[in-house]
């Protein structure tokens, strides 16, 4: 893998780059990867060759903060398209007492209640639901570099690197609610979907213990999760042209390495759940360094510095909550688990029964994620006193991801279907989350009902699933950075103590990486 190749990756990367809607899964770039600001920023080759009369060792410490901003454009990432106006509209269907048709109502709403279990005494039910999706993620990240050759001079030649970082991710939807109109609570003389009892509203429902998946939390409590964000380690050498006097001047370090997953893999219990690493993705890498010495008189030196890493990550098996195609959060729909299901509602003539859609729609699936490449770009400043060495540094940070890849060959279905909106074992398929379209239920013939079969029972295919409304698309996002700080010329242990702290961003045009602000505070030495 080098330049060409990680090139290559990003122009399959940018005609995917767009406004990301409705979608089930986020994954967010994990913190302190090679090449990234706050792993290499004044951690490199002119500090690890300090003690050349030492074991050739060298350790760095940061911890590190980061979090979220702009959590408009993540709840557009996650919601519907129709969420323009920074809510989603919810309604209990009942159209008799309206007085108008079913496509009439359908307009006055961007969700219709019943798929959430809700069913309320008047079935006046109605609310505003708001996201404010936000992380927050705090780590100490740990590297250590050992020298395996060294030069004439006592500069490396060949090194080895073990780098993880420990964190723990805090990631919560912020879902909050206005209910307009309660309906006069929910009714408690029939069951609902799944066999439970119906909910009062839409933060009951998002947080039922009948749903096993695709469940939101309200802005009270967000998911945590702690843990070592996988392992990379390199091997790498360094080259130094000495001709024409050039040892200080130019040099480069090229490695190749693997990632080791030590992460949690997603489970799709909760929208927007914290994943500690690469989602348990093993993979390989390469890349390299280069330094450049721009200008230096008296004490004063000013570089430049070039940091890259490509890496591509292997395929695994996740748990991913589909939609059907065209049908945004279709995997909410309520549905028949069933055609039994189908004939116990027809035969007690029960509208509310069913089983809740999220249960049915999160599948196992194979996950690819591909390419991902870092580059980062720094300017050093360096003014030395007799102990040691002020430093400067600030920098650009470019990095591009190819959009995952959901393989649904092994995504069974069974035997479902989507529920009417009168219930009562007839089935839809044209239902959406929003739309009840008139004239579209298939009613059963119990004539034709055989103990397994049932005519008129509309089954869904697994090839109307939507592959990419539980992929992550293609990102590219932008960083600036700075960071200062002190090295101590000490003999046997050179030190180094630095501050720093930086701004991801995405264009205007994207929302699907998190923009955010991120300080760390860097203690090295070597020996």
């Amino acid at each position: 893998m080098n330049y060409k190749v990680s090139f290559l990756a990003l122009a399959c990367i940018a005609p995917l780059m767009a406004d990301t809607t409705g979608r089930s899964f986020f994954t967010a770039r994990p913190h302190f990867q090679s090449a990234s600001p706050e792993r290499v920023s004044l951690f490199r080759n002119d500090f690890f060759d300090m003690n050349i009369n030492g074991c050739g060792g060298a350790v760095q410490m940061v911890v590190y903060g980061s979090k979220s901003t702009k959590p408009a454009r993540l709840a557009h990432y996650f919601t519907p398209e129709s969420c323009n106006e920074g809510y989603l509209s919810v309604k209990e269907t009942y159209t008799e007492s309206e007085g108008s048709s079913i496509g009439d109502a359908d307009y006055l709403k961007d969700i219709d209640a019943s798929h959430f279990n809700i069913s309320t005494v008047n079935k006046t039910f109605e609310s505003r639901i708001y996201f404010k999706p936000e992380q927050t993620v705090i780590g100490l990240g740990l590297t250590y570099r050992q020298e395996l050759a060294h030069r004439s001079d006592g500069r490396t030649k060949f090194w080895g690197e073990l780098s993880m970082p420990i964190e723990r991710i805090s990631n919560g939807m912020g879902l909050t609610e206005r209910v307009i109109n309660d309906g006069g609570g929910a009714d408690g003389t029939h069951l609902g979907l799944d066999g439970a009892h119906f909910v009062n509203n839409m933060v009951e429902a998002f947080g039922q213990s009948n749903w096993h998946y695709g469940k939101i939390d309200s802005c009270q409590c967000p998911s945590k999760k702690w843990g070592v964000a996988d392992i990379e380690l390199k091997f790498g050498g360094n080259y130094v042209h000495c001709g024409n006097g050039l040892c200080d001047t130019f040099n480069w370090s090229n490695f190749i390495g693997m990632v080791i997953p030590t992460g949690n893999r997603p489970h799709g219990e909760y929208m927007f759940e914290p994943i500690v690493g690469n989602n348990h993705h093993w993979g390989i890498m390469a890349g390299n360094s280069i330094y450049i010495k721009l200008w230096e008189k008296d004490c004063k030196l000013l570089s430049l510095n070039f940091d890259a890493a490509s890496k591509y990550l292997f395929s695994n098996h996740q748990t991913r909550s589909l939609d059907i195609k065209g049908r945004p959060w279709s995997r909410y729909l309520e549905m028949y688990n069933s055609e039994e299901q189908a004939w116990i509602a027809y035969n007690n003539q029960e509208a509310g029964s069913g089983t809740s859609g999220i249960n049915l729609l999160t599948k196992q699936v194979k996950v690819s994620p591909r390419f991902d490449f870092n580059l980062n770009w720094a300017l050093m400043y360096s003014y030395k006193t007799e102990c040691g060495a002020y430093l400067l540094e600030a920098g650009y940070n470019f990095f591009a991801r190819q959009a995952e890849t959901i393989d649904l060959e092994s995504c069974n279905l069974g035997t479902i279907a989507i529920k009417d909106l009168y219930g009562n074992g007839e089935t839809s398929q044209v239902r959406t989350i929003q739309k009840n379209a008139q004239q579209s239920s298939y009613p059963i013939n119990p004539a034709d009902y055989n103990g397994s079969t049932i005519t008129g029972f509309q089954r869904l295919h697994s090839c109307e699933l939507d592959p990419s409304s539980a992929a992550h698309p293609g990102v590219l996002s932008y960083t600036v950075y700075g960071s200062m700080g002190y090295q101590w010329d000490n003999k046997n242990h050179p030190t180094l103590l630095t501050i720093g702290g930086s701004y991801e961003f995405s264009s205007e045009h994207t929302n699907n990486n998190i923009d955010r602000w991120m300080l760390w505070s860097k203690f090295g030495f070597s020996f």
